[in-house]
């Protein structure tokens, strides 16, 4: 039987006990006594460090800016904004009667670059998100989102073979050749259904996410110029299925290092994001533990702690998921010397600021200037 933590515990043995009636003296008194409430924080501050803890794991930070998809990411209300109106438009295009000259102007293809940690990845999936929500209101037409990895793939070529893998109807498993030939008839069209004017046929839309595209650039190039290619062919050939492209990369010029030819398919259309400042960071980690005040109630970081961080790896990268990492290190030491007795928590507030600037200054120093970090930095390429 799951035990779960100590309140929860107690919650339930108020709630079965025989001396806990509804009309009880007993339990209305337990209920209102603020000094039980402060028993139950105190025997139960173990449970607050590991719930803390989970809160600043890599998984949380890689959606760092709000406890849900649908929120507003905190520091790209700008870029939300551009990316949401580029789908927006996309999608509408597809839907209109009306003729546009993709060649021109580059509809379907977004390439999206910023540092990495700086909520490239998130802001799109929210932006995806919310849109769904608009789907099922029926305010917008039905759309499919895919999304891959560059950093997953073995070899550039298996792109093929997982993006035909989402996007057929059975979900169908085939080699990376015979997934470029299908997804060359499903999203280049041809010239017999150009002529038969399948315009007026209801065509799928297809929203691909390519996140770390940098990882599929191969020495021809044709990987990546067939995904930004297909979305203006498979338009102007009224293909079975239209794409919609959204390019995600760590570095600001990648199209500028590519071949022009591959240039022309991406466009000029760019969605820069920068290194996330001080205060955002420090909104961020707030929001995340559940404390959007300055002074923090409830949490076990002192709000110079979460300031000191934030500061440092401002200083440094901008990238939040160190923030994350700097802060979780600092949780984790602070537990262990509570555990072995080597740290006593404080008679008053319990465990609540407990975790000072001290302590992240100490995870600091393991994060930059560990021996292992230095001998690799100062490694040469066939040493590491």
């Amino acid at each position: 039987l799951p035990i779960g933590s100590s309140e929860k515990r107690i919650q339930r043995g108020m709630m079965y006990s025989k001396y806990m009636r509804p009309d009880g003296a007993a339990r209305a008194a337990l209920s209102t006594s603020s000094s039980i409430d402060g028993n139950i924080r105190h025997l139960n501050w173990q449970q607050h460090f590991q719930d803390t803890i989970s809160k600043l794991s890599l998984a949380e930070a890689s959606a760092a800016g709000g406890g849900n998809e649908s929120n507003n990411i905190i520091g790209r209300e700008k870029e939300q904004h551009q990316i949401k109106c580029f789908l927006q438009n996309a999608i509408t295009t597809i839907d209109s009667d009306k003729e546009v000259d993709v060649q021109k102007s580059n509809l379907f293809v977004l390439f999206v670059g910023g540092a990495p940690g700086t909520g490239k990845t998130v802001s799109v999936r929210s932006i995806v998100y919310r849109l769904k929500q608009d789907q099922a209101k029926g305010n917008i037409s039905a759309f499919d989102f895919v999304s891959v990895n560059g950093m997953e793939m073995r070899h550039p070529f298996d792109l093929y073979a997982r993006l035909w893998e989402a996007v057929s109807p059975h979900k169908q498993s085939c080699p990376p050749n015979e997934a470029l030939a299908r997804l060359e008839l499903f999203f280049g069209g041809n010239a017999k259904a150009k002529k038969q004017g399948s315009k007026s046929r209801k065509r799928r839309i297809i929203v691909l996410m390519v996140d770390e595209i940098d990882y599929i650039v191969t020495k021809k190039e044709t990987v990546l110029y067939n995904l930004f290619d297909w979305p203006k062919r498979g338009y102007s050939s009224h293909s079975e299925a239209q794409l919609i492209v959204i390019g995600i990369s760590n570095t600001l010029n990648l199209p500028e290092r590519l071949h022009p030819r591959l240039q022309s398919r991406i466009g000029k259309d760019r969605c820069i994001y920068g290194a996330y400042g001080v205060d955002d960071s420090i909104q961020i980690i707030n929001g995340k533990l559940g404390s959007s005040s300055s002074s923090n109630p409830g949490n076990i970081f002192h709000p110079d702690a979460i300031k000191f961080a934030a500061r440092k790896i401002s200083s440094e990268s901008g990238d939040i998921r160190k923030v994350f990492h700097m802060c979780k290190a600092a949780a984790e030491n602070v537990l262990n010397d509570l555990e072995s007795g080597k740290r006593n928590l404080p008679r008053n507030q319990a465990h609540l600021g407990i975790i000072g600037i001290h302590d992240v200054q100490k995870a600091s120093q393991a994060m930059f200037h560990s021996m292992y970090r230095l001998s690799v930095s100062n490694a040469s390429d066939f040493e590491v």
